[in-house]
């Protein structure tokens, strides 16, 4: 079941909004990876991942938004910044599903 269909909330859809941009973000990263030189391509990815560790950081009274981000923060990585490749493909597959 889509969250948007039931929760209309101003958390959620700030929440699914920045969490859509970033994946997107994500991708365009990936697909440019071998279009720029790697030391532009570093910054890219610096940058991507303090807006990831922000992205993680604040807290929220949103029950929807406390799921996705527990399905989506790799439990084993909790006192570092996560790493893109160790989010679960099935999280990802969940939020896309959820969002689109």
């Amino acid at each position: 079941m889509k969250v948007d269909t039931y929760n209309r909330s101003v958390p959620w859809k700030g929440f699914r909004r920045k969490l859509s941009r970033l994946l997107k973000d994500a991708i365009r990263l990936s697909e440019k990876k071998n279009q720029v030189n790697p030391a532009c391509f570093l910054r890219l990815k610096k940058r991507l991942y303090c807006r990831l560790e922000q992205f993680f950081t604040p807290p929220s009274q949103d029950k929807d938004v406390q799921r996705f981000r527990k399905n989506l923060y790799p439990s084993s990585t909790n006192d570092a910044i996560p790493d893109l490749i160790a989010v679960p493909i099935h999280a990802l597959r969940f939020a896309y599903a959820t969002l689109r």
